[in-house]
Order: structure tokens, then C-alpha cells, then sequence
């Protein structure tokens, strides 16, 4: 079939949604388990003679060609979306187009290894579609593809510096909004600045984030009920809040789930039927200090490493 211009499926079309073009099915039609039909090809899809990953993943297994610094070199590919329809930056159109395959087709993986399909990874799946509505989140989600790139090229940091001011001026007008503050898009925004703050160096800047996102995690009810509706964030907040820190920030459920912290994996709750023969035991000391920051740090260790279940 002859490739032309596509600006959305049929499903993102009718409902006038934004659609990020992904073969067979955009993430849009993923989540809501609809059937994914394009009147032509994308202009992003792969040529049938190059060959696709097993299982129709649009992930292209070389990736981009690379110099001898990794640099991206005689890169080209067709328009992600020919219309614009995702936030606007003030970086040129065709870097825009090329951090946004980087971060759908390396960056989400090399951030959650735990599922390299494309069609469940949770980055694709949830968080992209996300970041097409929330202009913050956008912005930060470039950066993250910015910076691998110019990392690889050691050519300075321009680019990611005016997408770090930019998501900061984002950022600040969303949380001046508490109904926008608490937003899944705005917690992940500040929480992924604060890990790419400690890359760089900047400890006491990312121990703002993580402050900052802890209240707005408190103003959501807990980590817990953060949970309820993006596990996605729900781990990323607790993980990377625990990197920075080196300590965990949220408290544990107890041993039968009760509490609005950090749930307990399952295999360590206590079985409520034979719980009574146990109370006797329970109602002793068990942990030294030691002990119990152990359990603390394994429970968030099984809660942010465990797939995520969709």
C-alpha cells in the first residue's frame, strides 16, 4: 500500500484525539482495547521488505545509525505527525520528530527493562499517551531523550537546557493549581526532574523535587491511592524518591495490606484465617531498627521492580 500522510487511526480520528501513528495499533486503541484501523499506511511505518520485530512491535532492532562518538547520523524517517498535535516546544520541528522516536523506541525501554514489549510497556501504553495532553510532562519526557543523545555526542547540553527551563515554567503554573497539581502527568514530571537532577550532579535541587512531590502525594491520599490509579507513577515516585535519598520516603502497609503506604508483596501477608494463632507472637517485639529497615526496603524493592500488571 502506497505510504501518505496520516494524522490519526480511525478510533483517535472520530473521538478527535491525538494518535501517535504506532503500528498495528496506537497506544490510544491499546488502552482502550478498540479495534486500531488506518485508511493508509503511516508515514512512520517500516517497509515490508526491511523486515519487523516478532509480534508486530514497531521497535526496529539496530536503531538509528550511529558515528563512531554515537552520535545520530543520516537520520531520517517521515513525519511522526504531520499536524503538530503534540505540545509545542521551542526546539526546530525535525529534532522534536527525532527525540520523540528516541524516547518511544530506546528511552521507555532503557527506563522500564522489565517489559520490552511495545504493546504493554508501560511508558507507551500509559505514560505517552499522557505527555501528547500535558505539555510539562512532554517537555520532561524530551529531555530525557535530549540528554541521552547529547550525552552521546558531547557537544554540550543547549538543547536540554532550554527544555529543563521550559518544563520548570510548565511545572510552576500546574502546581499553583491544586486540581493540576495532583495530576498523574504533574507527579511524574517533578519526579523524573528530580532523577535527572541527580544524574547531573545536583543532589540538593533533586531533594526539592522529591519534597515537592511527596506533598502532592499527600494531597492525593498516599502512596497507596496514587497506586490505585497509576501504578506507573506510584513506583517511579517511590523508586527514584529512594535513590535520591537513599532512604525510603513512604511507609509500608502492615502485614495483612492495612495502611495507605507502600503495599507489602503478597507472599509476606499473613493469611487473615490462621492470623489469631500468630496474635500472640505479632503482639511481641520483632525487628531491631536494622530488621525493620530491611523489610522496609525489600517491600519497596518488590513493589517499584515487579512488572506491572495491566
Amino acid at each position: 500500500m502506497r505510504q501518505t500522510l496520516r494524522r490519526s487511526c480511525a478510533a483517535c480520528a472520530k473521538s478527535k484525539h491525538s494518535c501517535d501513528l504506532r503500528t498495528p495499533r496506537c497506544s490510544r486503541c491499546i488502552k482502550r482495547k478498540v479495534l486500531c484501523a488506518y485508511a493508509n499506511e503511516p508515514l512512520t511505518a517500516a517497509p515490508a521488505a526491511s523486515g519487523s520485530a516478532p509480534g508486530g512491535s514497531a521497535i526496529s532492532s539496530p536503531g538509528p545509525p550511529l558515528d563512531g562518538s554515537g552520535a545520530l547520523t543520516n537520520y531520517r524517517f517521515g513525519s511522526l505527525d504531520p499536524f503538530d498535535s503534540y505540545p509545542q516546544t521551542r526546539l526546530p520541528r525535525k529534532q522534536v520528530q527525532r527525540l520523540i522516536h528516541s524516547f518511544l523506541h530506546k528511552i521507555a525501554f532503557e527506563y522500564y527493562p522489565l517489559d520490552l514489549n511495545a504493546t504493554s510497556n508501560p511508558f507507551l501504553v500509559s505514560w505517552w499517551p499522557l505527555a501528547l495532553g500535558d505539555p510539562a510532562l512532554f517537555h520532561v519526557s524530551l529531555q530525557t531523550a535530549c540528554l541521552d543523545e547529547e550525552l552521546l555526542a558531547q557537544k554540550g547540553f543547549q538543547s536540554s537546557e532550554i527544555l529543563m527551563a521550559d518544563s520548570v515554567a510548565l511545572l510552576r503554573r500546574k502546581v499553583q493549581d491544586d486540581s493540576m497539581a495532583i495530576q498523574d502527568g504533574t507527579m511524574n514530571s517533578v519526579i523524573t526532574l528530580a532523577a535527572i537532577e541527580f544524574g547531573k550532579g545536583n543532589v540538593q535541587v533533586s531533594e526539592m523535587h522529591i519534597d515537592g512531590v511527596k506533598r502532592l502525594v499527600n494531597m492525593r491520599g498516599g502512596i497507596n491511592s496514587v497506586r490505585q490509579t497509576s501504578p506507573l507513577t506510584a513506583r517511579m515516585v517511590s523508586w527514584v524518591s529512594m535513590i535520591v535519598t537513599g532512604l525510603p520516603q513512604f511507609e509500608t502497609q502492615n502485614d495483612v495490606g492495612i495502611g495507605d503506604g507502600v503495599p507489602t508483596p503478597p507472599e509476606w501477608q499473613i493469611d487473615l484465617t490462621v492470623s489469631d494463632i500468630f496474635s500472640d507472637e505479632r503482639s511481641k517485639p520483632r525487628y531491631n531498627q536494622q530488621d525493620y529497615m530491611t523489610y522496609h526496603v525489600l517491600s519497596y524493592t518488590d513493589f517499584c521492580c515487579q512488572p506491572q500488571k495491566q
